[in-house]
């Protein structure tokens, strides 16, 4: 159903599975369940057309059930929307989200791959500009795959990447679980925090030409990382967002705001290393 704020999604279905070679083309494709989204081997998925109504909100409720658990894929030819779900039934047990290898997604106005247990990108997304939004339980960027828990990023897979905006958001926190050499073009961050899991002498470094830091919805974070490496934030502008942050695992954080750093002054972000900031 749709109102003033946007559409409300009853779930129904427990899975939804796009079977290998399988073609789908619409202005907006939106792929729902409360357990697993998968889109096989050489299946294919494209927004293409225009629509005469976007929604910028999607809000998830899941039928004869209180568990707000599940998986959502978004592909639309319109701008971004987000995803709510109520943080009293996100117990994040069910929820995955597999694009095998093989598989594509395309479309120039805005993906979304949304799963509050786990996810698992493989196949291609196409965008040449547009925005794209990967959210989770748990992102992990680097290091060895754990597809039990969130989405797990490699650097090529995350450089690769063509979207205008890149939005990693997390349930919980994203975290760093090795050495990372990242350029893309505009990220945010939204999450309860960054956390490391690198060791010793690994740097983590993340160039953009644009990087926001924020907690805009239900994220929490558990204890403190136990990471040793580096971190370093480099961007045209750096802006810290609404909500609590926080910055662990960590033995030093550089953020190198070549243009400026931009605090929205509704947010607080703390760290157990230093930072060192550098501004014009």
């Amino acid at each position: 159903t749709r109102n003033s704020n946007g559409a409300q999604l009853t779930v129904n279905s427990q899975s939804v599975e796009v079977a290998a070679n399988a073609a789908l083309q619409a202005p907006e494709i939106i792929l729902a369940a409360t357990d697993s989204v998968k889109v096989d081997n050489g299946a294919s998925i494209s927004a293409a057309g225009s629509l005469s109504r976007a929604d910028s909100l999607l809000e998830i409720s899941d039928a004869g059930s209180s568990s707000t658990d599940g998986a959502l894929l978004r592909v639309s030819s319109a701008a971004q929307a987000s995803v709510q779900r109520n943080s009293a039934g996100l117990a994040k047990q069910t929820g995955s989200l597999t694009i095998d290898s093989g598989a594509q997604l395309a479309g120039s106005g805005s993906i979304l791959l949304d799963a509050t247990k786990s996810g698992s990108l493989l196949g291609g997304v196409q965008m040449t500009k547009g925005q794209l939004t990967l959210r989770a339980g748990l992102i992990t960027l680097g290091g060895s795959a754990n597809v039990n828990n969130g989405f797990q990023l490699s650097d090529a897979t995350l450089n690769q990447l063509h979207a205008d905006s890149l939005n990693l958001s997390s349930y919980s926190t994203v975290n760093i679980a090795g050495a990372l050499n990242l350029q893309l073009k505009d990220l945010t961050i939204d999450s309860a925090g960054i956390y490391g899991y690198a060791g010793a002498g690994q740097t983590a470094s993340i160039s953009a030409a644009n990087i926001t830091l924020q907690n805009s919805g239900i994220a929490t974070a558990g204890s403190s990382a136990s990471g040793q490496g580096l971190l370093n934030l480099q961007a045209g502008s750096i802006t810290l967002g609404a909500g609590q942050y926080g910055l662990s695992g960590f033995s030093q954080v550089n953020l190198n705001a070549q243009s400026a750093l931009i605090d929205s002054g509704a947010g607080a972000i703390t760290a157990d290393s230093n930072i060192s900031i550098i501004t014009p």
